[in-house]
Order: C-alpha cells, then sequence, then structure tokens
C-alpha cells in the first residue's frame, strides 16, 4: 500500500485540489493490541515527514 501511494503520481491529487504532501496517509485495524504501531509505522512510511510528528503525538 506504501508503495503504491509514493508512486501515485501528483496529477491524480491535483485534479481534486488536493496535494500528496498536505494529506497524511496511514493504514489502521480494529481488534489489535497492535493497532497504533501499525498506524504509527505505516504513517512513516507514506506521509510527507512535515506530518509525521503531528501524528504520532495525536493522543498528547
Amino acid at each position: 500500500m506504501s508503495k503504491v501511494v509514493k508512486e501515485t503520481d501528483d496529477v491524480l491529487f491535483n485534479q481534486f485540489g488536493q496535494s500528496k504532501e498536505d494529506i497524511i496517509f496511514f493504514v489502521s485495524m480494529t481488534d489489535d493490541d497492535m493497532a497504533k504501531e501499525l498506524e504509527n509505522q505505516s504513517v512513516i512510511q507514506m506521509t510527507n515527514a512535515k506530518l509525521v510528528d503531528g501524528f504520532l503525538h495525536r493522543y498528547q
């Protein structure tokens, strides 16, 4: 999934008035003790580094 996000051309996002650089991408799942870790690791892989820290500290 992260590979697809990274390789998706910015033109696709621009068509909808969006920028990949402004979107927080992450994978989530329910009913698992590792859900938060999955979210944190996936956001690091798929999201602009400037947005990652805010996401990682979302519960503070």
